[in-house]
């Protein structure tokens, strides 16, 4: 590609010269295919989970995800969001797959 230009559609002649362009993906079909993942699920097997409070995170992880449950009466929403929110022996359950350095 030598050039990229603005045109005039209707006389299909160039009126300027870019010297950048910027792409936007389509963010409507990106919102349909986009899909939600319970954290754990995006890192690597091998991963080492460092974390500062292992028990702090496990219950926050708890409280959300029962509030999520407490809130939640659509189903559809279930569906979409259920499987982001784990509890608090889930998120132990879980972490015990990964190696994992706790630091206080």
């Amino acid at each position: 590609m030598e050039s990229i230009r603005l045109f005039n559609p209707e006389t299909q002649t160039s009126f300027e010269k870019l010297e950048k362009l910027t792409i936007l993906p389509d963010i409507n079909e990106l919102a349909i295919s986009f899909e939600k993942e319970n954290f754990f699920n995006l890192i690597p097997s091998n991963a080492i989970v460092w974390a500062e409070d292992t028990r702090y995170a496990a219950e926050v992880a708890g409280r959300v995800s029962t509030r999520f449950r407490q809130d939640s009466t659509d189903e559809a929403r279930d569906e979409v969001y259920g499987n982001l929110y784990i509890d608090e022996a889930e998120y132990f359950d879980t972490l015990k797959k990964y190696k994992n350095v706790e630091f206080r």
